[in-house]
């Protein structure tokens, strides 16, 4: 028997009813899921959010606290991160002297939770494109004008106390508490950067001209009181000898060749000693 004499399989009529029949009833399931989930009864708070209810877009003044809570079906919670958060900004600013300086900074804040709503309202989820760099950069360029390029650097502490209380001052009307500002970085222009190094380099010259000066200056000052302290030694020990015979005597001895002269003068005498 060929290939194509083989009959195909006969499904039975029982069977084909049982699977047309379960069809329609799984897609009424998959709808009831669907709309469950749309319409729970019950919503989960994760933890280190908050959540604020919406009604078709309008908020609520329900906040939800971390964990499950009960709601209406058609309410909607949009959940908020109440943590500590850090944001990295970086903005060219021109300095009171007008160079130009590029400064970073990572911002440390979290949201206020008396007003999560107002935020929800005002600025939605998307809190550090449309707040935060924004009033950051502009904190940064406000102070930066008060400062010159080299104080950036020498008063980094008053820089950074600046720009913390300027940018409290901003994000507190949109409900970001800042915790902490840290100036990561400071990079100057290539034209100014040569000149800190030249002006440094000027310093430590100038520092060590100075020292050698004062080197000098102590080296001369010692060699002045050691010889007028020598002086004063050998005054002292003239003073002390002056009329003494057998110094006198020791002198001479120290001088003569062992030799009797050929000449004397009248009152001259030959040197003996004591021996």
């Amino acid at each position: 028997m060929s290939f194509f004499d083989e009959t195909p399989e006969v499904v039975p009529a029982k069977r084909r009813f049982t699977q047309s029949a379960l069809f329609p009833w799984f897609i009424v399931l998959v709808i009831l899921v669907v709309l469950l989930i749309i319409f729970s009864p019950v919503t989960f708070v994760r933890a280190g959010h908050r959540g604020v209810t919406t009604f078709f877009g309008d908020t609520q003044g329900d906040l939800f606290a971390e964990g499950a809570h009960l709601k209406y079906p058609l309410l909607r919670v949009r959940q908020f991160d109440i943590r500590t958060q850090t944001r990295d900004v970086s903005a060219g600013v021109v300095t009171e002297d007008m160079q130009l300086v590029t400064a970073g900074v990572t911002v440390s804040y979290r949201l206020d939770l008396n007003e999560l709503r107002h935020t929800l309202e005002d600025v939605g989820k998307d809190v550090e494109t449309k707040i935060i760099d924004p009033a950051t950069k502009e904190a940064i360029n406000v102070v930066a004008t008060k400062f010159t390029a080299e104080e950036l650097i020498s008063k980094r502490a008053d820089f950074k106390t600046s720009v913390v209380a300027e940018l409290e001052t901003r994000l507190a009307e949109s409900g970001v508490i800042v915790e902490n500002v840290a100036v990561v970085s400071i990079d100057f222009s290539n034209t100014l950067k040569e000149a800190f190094e030249a002006e440094t380099v000027a310093e430590q010259e100038l520092a060590a001209a100075k020292l050698r000066s004062e080197t000098a200056e102590l080296d001369q000052d010692i060699e002045t009181r050691l010889s007028e302290s020598e002086l004063e030694r050998i005054r002292n020990v003239g003073e002390a000898l002056r009329g003494n015979e057998a110094y006198i005597q020791y002198e001479i001895m120290k001088k003569w060749n062992g030799r009797t002269p050929l000449y004397l003068a009248p009152t001259a005498s030959v040197p003996v000693t004591n021996e």
